[in-house]
């Protein structure tokens, strides 16, 4: 029996389209042949087309785990088509879902090996932008460091992600009391135990991490600006930096609390260099 190629049975656009919505050469052939006459036998569509029979057997099992092929009558088995417009839209959402997950997960490794992103902006709404950005992204866990006042204008964002179920812990300066009672679903610790202001630099500085993916920290200066670290180097650093915040605020909350800040205190003056806020701050430290 002469064997014919698909091309000779099929015009080549059908069949390309066929084989982009992830059928193979075969699959195709037979589908597009089943579509010339229906119901059929395997035997029928091989014998129509030209094509091996085993092959064929194949062909129709595979097309009938994609649904473009249904069992008619089960004595003898017969096949059909599936309604075209149906099966392409079908194939089309499932091929765009797993286009999407491609597509996110080989930019979360190209940003991996190539050291992640590093996002800046300038201005007071581009601050609490990138902010509010961030915890909208948390799933798991949100850590934030900052002066209470400006910490309470991410307040509607902090509560949006508590109902979402993340976990948030706040190291605050200036008034911690009134965070604690707003925020009361949240871990909420004075710095060092008593959330005292230590430099120009404290009311001036808010930094946010989640799910040890992003680091964003704001600068609310005369000329505020943003930096956001998703996926660096430096993220794992930066979220072990507040990690071990939070470490000395639940020891100073302890027992022994005003003896560890009394040492802080005194390390603090002991390897603390003078000024070290002014590259920050320039001419405000």
């Amino acid at each position: 029996m002469k064997l014919l190629s698909s091309t000779e049975r099929a015009d080549p656009r059908s069949l390309q389209l066929l084989k982009r919505l992830g059928f193979s050469g075969y699959e195709a052939a037979v589908w597009l042949e089943l579509a010339q006459g229906y119901p059929a036998t395997a035997y029928q569509v091989a014998k129509r087309a030209g094509l091996q029979r085993a092959n064929t057997y194949r062909a129709l099992e595979r097309l009938c785990e994609l649904e473009a092929v249904t069992v008619v009558h089960d004595r003898p088995v017969t096949y059909a088509p599936a309604d075209p417009k149906s099966m392409v839209g079908r194939l089309t959402t499932g091929l765009a879902g797993e286009c999407d997950w491609f597509a996110g997960q080989m930019t979360r490794r190209m940003q991996s090996r190539n050291h992640g992103s590093i996002r800046t902006a300038s201005g007071a709404e581009a601050c609490l932008e990138f902010l509010r950005q961030e915890l909208g992204a948390a799933t798991r866990y949100a850590w934030i460091k900052g002066e209470g006042t400006t910490i309470r204008s991410l307040a509607e964002d902090i509560e949006a992600a508590v109902l979402r179920g993340v976990e948030i812990t706040v190291i605050a300066f200036g008034p911690w009391r009134a965070l604690r009672r707003r925020f009361a679903s949240c871990r909420v610790y004075p710095h060092e135990g008593n959330g005292a202001r230590l430099t120009s630099a404290t009311d001036a500085l808010l930094t946010l991490a989640r799910d040890g993916r992003s680091v964003t920290t704001a600068v609310f200066t005369d000329a505020p600006t943003v930096t956001s670290l998703q996926d660096h180097a430096l993220t794992y650093q930066l979220h072990s930096y507040l990690l071990h915040e939070i470490f000395l605020a639940e020891l100073a909350a302890g027992p022994d609390g005003a003896a560890i800040a009394g040492e802080l205190k005194r390390l603090r003056s002991l390897h603390r260099p003078p000024g070290m806020e002014r590259p920050l701050l320039g001419d405000a430290g």
